[in-house]
């Protein structure tokens, strides 16, 4: 048995094999990479950049190569990664300034009372449209 362990073989010859050792969680979105942790899904994690879920990948190719629909399979419970950028629904702001104080890269300012994105400022991480308390940004 000791040969097998030695020989990276497990207990049970070669059928086993320690494959997460090879392993990157990647962004599909801007190519962020970190070590794949053992027991842990990719897509438990954020991506701190594009704030989407990162998804597993293999040492040999490239971090930074471009990810293609058919390498990525979505799961039927997963949303599609969201590409625009938010817009504000100026008749239904309310001018409150929630999404003033939780955006991360002060890319939100309000003009007339209203709030107005910034696209060459904002990374799209989408947290004001989950803060809007009335739905004005989609």
């Amino acid at each position: 048995m000791r040969k097998h362990r030695e020989r990276g073989h497990g207990l049970f010859g070669q059928g086993m094999r320690h494959d997460h050792i090879s392993l990157l969680c990647i962004c599909p979105q801007c190519g962020y990479t970190t070590s794949h942790t053992q027991n842990i899904a990719c897509s438990s994690f954020r991506c701190p950049t594009c704030g989407v879920p990162l998804m597993r990948q293999d040492r040999g190719t490239s971090p930074f190569q471009k990810l293609t629909e058919s390498t990525i399979k979505p799961k039927v419970s997963e949303k599609k990664i969201q590409k625009d950028f938010p817009k504000v629904d100026v008749a239904l702001c309310t001018g409150c300034e929630t999404c003033v104080s939780i955006c991360p890269t002060n890319a939100i300012v309000m003009k007339n009372g209203k709030a107005r994105i910034l696209e060459t400022a904002c990374r799209n991480c989408r947290k004001c449209v989950r803060v809007c308390p009335v739905g004005a940004i989609a």
